[in-house]
């Protein structure tokens, strides 16, 4: 999902912009903060595959947080790979 990587990398850009740690001559992303984003990235993808497999759905809370739950759908697959897990 492009948007997602997009996003997430212009969010990033534009915290070390504020922060001021844009000008030096290092570095733009340290490897922990690289290391970081790409989980951010893969966790984000996985969540939207499910999501659009109708396993997972989300609301916004309060804090315009996205909140992920399973749905019917979700747990029924769940329930049935943990049946195959323990024959």
């Amino acid at each position: 999902n492009m948007e997602l990587v997009n996003e997430t990398i212009c969010n990033k850009l534009t915290e070390k912009f504020i922060q001021g740690d844009l000008d030096s001559d290092g570095p733009i992303f340290s490897e922990d903060e690289f290391t970081n984003m790409l989980k951010e990235l893969i966790a984000g993808e996985v969540l939207h595959s499910l999501k659009n497999k109708g396993y997972i759905n989300s609301y916004e809370d309060d804090d315009t947080e996205e909140l992920f739950f399973l749905t019917e759908d979700g747990k029924r697959m769940i329930n049935e790979e943990l049946k195959k897990n323990r024959a």
